[in-house]
């Protein structure tokens, strides 16, 4: 590279190039600036969990790499949301009737999602984008 020092270019050619006047400029390979990008959702998966008792607590393991999900509950009724088992009882999201719970920007591994309904005979409805 003829614009750049003949030190840098021989112990750090990857990081320089030469700028359009002749100069030297310091640059990053695109593909460098992109290796933490993960890619967008793609396929989805519908899970219908079945709550046939009302205030007990199911479970839905989601699939690795997960990047978006949507949680709702069909039938009316309040759902309670966890991420770790019993806390359904404890430390929770609430969604009320009609309303859903959605998160995007994920990339779980090995996670289930825990779920209460305080009506019986509900389905829970998620969707899961990986």
């Amino acid at each position: 590279m003829p614009g750049c020092p003949e030190d840098i270019r021989e112990r750090e050619w990857s990081k320089f190039r030469v700028a359009s006047d002749g100069g030297c400029a310091i640059g990053v390979s695109i593909i460098d600036d992109l290796s933490d990008v993960t890619s967008a959702p793609a396929s989805p998966t519908i899970y219908n969990l079945s709550m046939p008792l009302a205030a007990t607590e199911y479970s839905q393991a989601l699939t690795n790499n997960t990047k978006k999900i949507t949680i709702k509950v069909r039938g009316g009724g309040t759902l309670r949301v966890a991420f770790a088992s019993g806390d359904t009882n404890v430390n929770y999201l609430t969604i009320p009737p009609g309303a859903s719970y959605s998160e995007s920007d994920l990339n779980l591994v090995g996670k289930t999602v825990y779920l209460q309904c305080n009506s019986a005979g509900r389905v829970a409805e998620i969707l899961e984008w990986t």
